[in-house]
C-alpha cells in the first residue's frame, strides 16, 4: 500500500498542507525543515492512532510526557490520551484542534484480506472497483492541552462511505493498518531487529536483502551476546568501528529491508532505495527533490492592505 494524498489541518509548523498524486515510490525534500518534520509527525500519528502501545511510545519519542505518566483510554482504538505536563503537546499544535487525512491506495494481499473480513456485497465491489482506503484523525486537546482526544471520521472504502453505526468487522478492518508505516529515528534498536528477523518464520528473506544491501562494505551478520544488546558486525567489526556515518547509513537501510512496513520515513533518503516501498525523507542531491518549505500552503496568502483615508 502507499499513501496517494495528504492532508493535514492545525499542526503549529504545518496549519495547512494539502499533497495529492503522491507517487509510489514516495516524497522527498532538499532539506530538512520544520514543515518537513510536521509532515513526518503527522502521518506518524496518523498511523499510531490504531495501536495503544505504538500511539504511547511516539508520544514519549516527542518528549510529551513520561511512559508512566501517559494514560490510555478506549475500547479497541485509543479514544483518548492525558498526561500531566501539556507545555510540549501545545508546541505542537497551533490551537487545540487537528486533523490528518490519508487517501491509501491499498495492495492485493490487503483488499483480499478485507474481503474475507467484510461480508457485505456493496463494500466488496467497491474495494474492486477502486482498491483505496480514506480517513481522518480528528484530535482536540483540552485547554490545557494535557488531554488529547481522538476519532477517525469520514472513513470510506472505495466509494463506500462508512456508516455513523460502526459495522461489527471495523475494527478489523482498522487494524490492518497497524505497524504499515516506520519512521526511521535514533531509538531503532536495529541488532535487535535484526536478530527477531533473523529468526522469525517469516523473516529471513528480509534479513538476507538487508544483508544484500549491506555487501558492499563486507559480510553483515547480527551476533548475540549474554545479557546484552545483539550487536551487528560487518567483516567481524562493530558498526560503531566505520564511523558515525556507518551507523546512520545501516539504520536507514535496516528500515527500508528489515522492517516490514510498507511506508517508510528516512531522515536521510540513499540512491538505491527499495521498489517495493514507499519512501518518504530528504534527498538534497535530487533535482525531483521538493523545497519542505513550501508545503505550507497558507504560507503564500496576500495580506490586504487598505490605504489610508
Amino acid at each position: 500500500m502507499y499513501i496517494e494524498s495528504v492532508e493535514i489541518q492545525g499542526l503549529a509548523d504545518l496549519p495547512y498542507c494539502v499533497l495529492t498524486e503522491i507517487p509510489s515510490q514516495g516524497m522527498t525534500f532538499r532539506e530538512a525543515t520544520p514543515e518537513t518534520t510536521a509532515l513526518a509527525d503527522a502521518l506518524a500519528i496518523w498511523f499510531a492512532a490504531f495501536d495503544e502501545m505504538t500511539l504511547v511510545d511516539l508520544l514519549v519519542q516527542w518528549d510529551w510526557a513520561q511512559e508512566e505518566d501517559i494514560e490510555v483510554f478506549g475500547e479497541g482504538l485509543v479514544e483518548e490520551v492525558s498526561w500531566f505536563d501539556g507545555t510540549c503537546s501545545s508546541m505542537w499544535v497551533e490551537d487545540r484542534d487537528a486533523s490528518i487525512s490519508l487517501d491509501i491506495r491499498l495492495d492485493i494481499e490487503t483488499v483480499q484480506t478485507f474481503r474475507q473480513l467484510i461480508a457485505n456485497p456493496e463494500v466488496q465491489v467497491a474495494l474492486m472497483s477502486e482498491p483505496t482506503f480514506s480517513a481522518t484523525l480528528s484530535m482536540r486537546w483540552s485547554n490545557d492541552h494535557q488531554v488529547m482526544g481522538l476519532a477517525f471520521t469520514s472513513i470510506r472504502l472505495g466509494q463506500w462511505r462508512m456508516p455513523s453505526e460502526k459495522p461489527v468487522w471495523y475494527l478489523g478492518v482498522m487494524r490492518l493498518f497497524h505497524q504499515r508505516f516506520f519512521r526511521n529515528h535514533n531509538r531503532f534498536m536495529v541488532g535487535e531487529c535484526a536478530l527477531s528477523t533473523m529468526l522469525s518464520l517469516d523473516g529471513f528473506e528480509r534479513y538476507q536483502s538487508f544483508q544484500q544491501a549491506c555487501s558492499k562494505w563486507g559480510e553483515l551478520r547480527v551476533v548475540s551476546i549474554l545479557d546484552r544488546e545483539p550487536m551487528l558486525l560487518i567483516n567481524n567489526r562493530r558498526i560503531r568501528r566505520w564511523g558515525a556515518e556507518m551507523e546512520s547509513t545501516i539504520r536507514i537501510l535496516a528500515s527500508w529491508h528489515l522492517v516490514s512496513s510498507d511506508i517508510v520515513w528516512s531522515d536521510r533518503v540513499l540512491s538505491d532505495r527499495p521498489v517495493n516501498k514507499q519512501v518518504w525523507g530528504i534527498e538534497s542531491h535530487s533535482t525531483e527533490s521538493l523545497d519542505g518549505r513550501t508545503l505550507y500552503a497558507r504560507a503564500s496568502d496576500v495580506t490586504l492592505r487598505f490605504p489610508k483615508s
